[in-house]
């Protein structure tokens, strides 16, 4: 938003990030679900690795920027950027503004070892992996060939995956449940070898581009392999089904591995390099991420909590003052973006400048909020390159009243959960589109 200018404001969304996926039961197989069965032509099959989610640009984490979470993020993948454009010292500066100018928020799962605790098996590198790319002006997502054009244009480290033909998608799925408590990094493409009747083709196996990989084959795409940078310990698959064929995708693949080849030594060992830095916990890594990025927004400061709450209202809401705020600024469950997708884990902002019309809708809907969840909602401002940037936050829970109210008798025919527990879902603020033009 423009402090000069609080009338002329146009929301406009930074950053968001695909829900979380479902972990599939003992007998549930996403090659058995009737969407999968109607619309799939390959299944991608890709190693999980366990880290925290980064979204960038800017750098965000943990619900928020200006931490430790966000900070190693953006130093490790300056870092990558570093060792695979040895000729273009500012390839980072220009993907940054590349993302900017067309609204790109890519989503990295960022793995480090002990600095910032562990997760699961310890890894052996410090490294980001992308996992999806946001298109923040469409709130949508970009398709598999997209990331993998925008992989291949800028030496991104797309995770370690197997394209699979959908005709051996069952047998495939069944494979790694049978497997899963006993299989290791190295068993894998030995069992897909083994299920498909044949090994999986490489990005580069064949010269030419228009050679697509033999039907039956699975087509494996890498640019670091999990084996290299986490271990031998699996932590599980993450398993999608795609409407696109492994034929399709295969000129994308050959041009990814050949964007990627030359610099694979240059990026391992530079993670390799950082996760022996986090390991030892050296002082000059800890310090660097206590102290502000160049980029990274900035929490706009004030005399209390109570204060930078009744600001933020205040400009959210437009003239009708700040009465009715949020609840206190910590323990925030999530942080939403305002004009897309909202709930708990969202993170985003509102800038720019532009017409009254966005103006207004953006008052009203934080009107709304201040008037039925002031108690589940707080606010917190700051600044990212000369304008200012609203993140919402969810609470999980709403806080407490000053004074209790009376709980009401329970009705004979209700649940004891549904009285004695949270609920297990947060209002919907942000409505669906009517059934007819869902996707």
């Amino acid at each position: 938003m423009s402090g000069a200018n609080e009338a002329a404001v146009r929301p406009r969304l930074l950053a968001h990030f695909l829900p979380k996926f479902d972990n599939e039961g003992t007998e549930s197989r996403l090659a058995h679900h009737p969407d999968a069965q109607a619309h799939a032509n390959c299944l991608a099959v890709s190693k999980k690795h366990s880290g925290h989610l980064v979204m960038c640009p800017p750098f965000y984490s943990k619900n928020g920027s200006g931490n430790s979470y966000s900070r190693i993020g953006e130093l490790l993948l300056r870092r990558h950027f570093a060792a695979v454009w040895p000729e273009a010292p500012g390839a980072f500066d220009e993907w940054w503004a590349h993302a900017a100018a067309h609204g790109l928020c890519y989503s990295f799962e960022c793995v480090v070892p002990r600095v910032l605790g562990d997760h699961g098996a310890t890894p052996h590198a410090a490294y980001m992996v992308l996992t999806t790319v946001s298109h923040t002006a469409s709130a949508g997502f970009l398709s598999p060939a997209e990331v993998l054009r925008l992989g291949a244009l800028w030496r991104l480290p797309l995770n370690e995956a197997w394209f699979v033909p959908w005709e051996a998608a069952g047998a495939v799925e069944d494979a790694l449940h049978a497997a899963r408590w006993t299989l290791r990094d190295s068993d894998v493409e030995a069992l897909l070898a083994s299920t498909l009747g044949g090994a999986a083709q490489g990005g580069a196996a064949q010269a030419s581009a228009e050679a697509a990989p033999p039907l039956a084959s699975a087509v494996h795409q890498h640019f670091l392999r999990h084996g290299e940078t986490q271990g031998e310990v699996l932590e599980g698959f993450v398993l999608m089904a795609l409407d696109v064929t492994v034929g399709a995708l295969w000129p994308l693949l050959q041009a990814y591995e050949a964007a990627v080849k030359p610099h694979r030594a240059a990026a391992l060992s530079a993670a390799l390099a950082s996760g022996r830095e986090c390991m030892a916990g050296e002082a000059s890594l800890l310090q660097a991420l206590e102290l502000p990025a160049p980029r990274e927004p900035a929490r706009q400061q004030g005399p209390s909590s109570a204060a930078r709450q009744e600001e933020a209202w205040r400009l959210a809401c437009g003239d009708e003052g700040a009465e009715g705020m949020g609840g206190a600024e910590e323990g925030v469950g999530g942080v939403g973006g305002v004009g897309g997708v909202g709930g708990v884990g969202g993170v985003g902002g509102v800038g720019g400048v532009g017409g009254s019309g966005g103006a207004a809708a953006l008052h009203l809907l934080f009107r709304t909020l201040r008037t039925l969840y002031s108690r589940r909602v707080t606010l917190k401002l700051s600044v990212y390159e000369g304008q200012q940037q609203l993140q919402v936050g969810v609470l999980s829970r709403a806080a407490p009243p000053a004074t209790p109210i009376p709980r009401p008798a329970r009705p004979a025919s209700t649940s004891p959960r549904s009285l004695d527990q949270p609920p297990t879902h947060e209002p919907n603020f942000w409505p669906l589109p009517p059934a007819g033009g869902r996707a």
